[in-house]
């Protein structure tokens, strides 16, 4: 089983899962007028690729086996590539404010097929009036993500979810993006 450190939705869906291939669109909203949708992907090497469909449209490529994180905009047609640690460029503001331990409880759901386990963070969030997170361990996927305070909200959910191997030129960059370094 996958351990629970992967969970970490507040800032992006988990990397890295081998042999568990998958294809997923999602959406995500930290509030009124904050709204993200996108698709997600994922082979069984691991390799991940992440589309934002709202402007300005850039997908993140990310090849563990490399350790390469590659970032694309599409308005621009460049790539910046980033070799090491993944890194999460424009993504701070969904970075939570201070450290969390998860861990999985024994409530079970199934969302989209998969057997998924209620996480509990500890602390809980401060101010949290609604903080309810499924992951499918198995799968090192988090399916459902909601933390509600009385100033903030916060929704992450796997929408659609397709299982089979995703074609593998999605995991390329393309070679008439110009690269930024």
């Amino acid at each position: 089983m996958v351990q629970p450190d992967w969970l970490n939705a507040r800032i992006v869906p988990p990397l890295t899962v081998l042999e568990r291939p998958l294809a997923a669109s999602w959406r995500a909203s930290a509030g009124p007028g904050r709204e993200l949708a996108g698709t997600w992907c994922r082979d069984a090497r691991g390799d991940t690729r992440l589309d934002y469909d709202d402007p300005p449209r850039i997908s993140r490529l990310w090849k563990p086996a490399t350790h390469t994180m590659a970032w694309l905009s599409h308005a621009d047609r460049t790539v910046r590539i980033a070799l090491g640690k993944p890194i999460f460029p424009a993504l701070d503001r969904w970075a939570p404010t201070r450290p969390w331990r998860f861990s999985f409880t024994a409530e079970r759901r199934v969302i989209h097929g998969l057997d998924c386990a209620r996480v509990e963070l500890s602390p809980p969030p401060i101010g949290a009036i609604r903080d309810e997170l499924w992951a499918a361990p198995e799968w090192g996927l988090v399916l459902l993500d909601v933390l509600e305070t009385a100033e903030f909200q916060h929704r992450w959910e796997i929408t659609e979810l397709d299982r089979s191997e995703p074609q593998p030129e999605i995991f390329a960059w393309p070679t008439d993006y110009r690269r930024l370094d």
